[in-house]
């Protein structure tokens, strides 16, 4: 499996259409972010936190990796089959939820002995939903 592209860098990356543009280009630090956001999210799951807060997660995580494709298709030329990156006002509610639901689990943890909030979910899970908040 090849993990590169070979052709070259200079400061350059390859959007989906094939252009170039420069990796400090805002909507290659902008699908950058998002990645980032959701490897966070995903480490936060893979570690172990409340069930009900895992499958909202999961659900934020299939729309940030529409979102990022998205960000990476400039032409548009797969915007039109990824529906599911329109960002609904349900959407939205649904993610400030979660985010309040995060929230909550951070301001438990803190409050209980780190040791005993193997009820809540795992210490590592609660530090990653800590960063991804």
């Amino acid at each position: 499996m090849k993990i590169y592209t070979k052709t070259g860098d200079a400061g350059e990356t390859s959007l989906f259409d094939k252009s170039r543009v420069s990796k400090a280009d805002a909507r290659v630090d902008a699908y950058g972010e998002v990645d980032e956001l959701n490897a966070t999210l995903g480490a936060a799951r893979a570690a172990g936190i409340d069930a009900d807060l895992a499958g909202a997660l999961e659900t934020i995580q299939k729309e940030l990796f529409a979102v990022g494709a998205r960000l990476a298709d400039p032409s548009k030329r797969i915007a039109g089959r990824v529906t599911k990156a329109a960002i609904l006002e349900s959407d939205v509610e649904a993610t400030e939820l979660a985010a309040r639901r995060m929230n909550q689990a951070v301001r438990d943890w803190f409050e209980e002995d780190l040791a005993k909030s193997s009820g809540r979910g795992s210490q590592a899970g609660n530090v990653q939903v800590q960063s991804g908040r």
